[in-house]
């Protein structure tokens, strides 16, 4: 492309010395026919660089559109991953939620059990039958210690 543009440039250049200088020594209609030829490579040379933008447009904008899609590939499989982590965690907060729920009943059945016995202390049961304890013997006396 750089060369067309070079290519382009110069034939420029060269069509307007060519007309400067051929009004002075030759006829009009050498002059005509010689711009009419510089100008059609003139043309040709911009079409020709213009196809060659096009085409370099045209591939850097097949190249944007392929990073895009697959930007947007990404991005989708991000959001489905945290999507599904958020889902775990309002699963678990319901099981939490639930859990808490049946605590606080069964707090509430314990505060009003101990609220409708607290005035008459002899119909509390103790949970276990309470039995004697014995003397533990002093463990430290048998010992003996040996030096090494």
């Amino acid at each position: 492309m750089l060369e067309k543009l070079n290519e382009l440039d110069q034939d420029f250049l060269s069509t307007l010395q060519h007309i400067s200088s051929a009004s002075d020594r030759t006829s009009v209609d050498q002059t005509a026919f010689s711009l009419e030829t510089n100008i059609a490579k003139f043309i040709r040379l911009a079409k020709d660089l213009e196809n060659q933008l096009t085409q370099l447009k045209d591939q850097q904008f097949s190249d944007e559109a392929a990073t895009l899609e697959e930007e947007i590939k990404t991005l989708n499989e991000d959001i489905q991953t945290k999507d599904q982590v958020i889902g775990k965690y309002v699963e678990q907060l319901k099981e939490w939620e639930s859990e808490l729920n049946s605590l606080e009943e069964r707090d509430a059945e314990i505060m009003l059990k101990g609220s409708e016995g607290s005035s008459d202390m002899s119909r509390i049961q103790p949970t276990e039958p309470t039995q004697p304890t014995q003397p533990q013997p002093d463990l430290m006396q048998d010992v003996e210690f040996e030096e090494f």
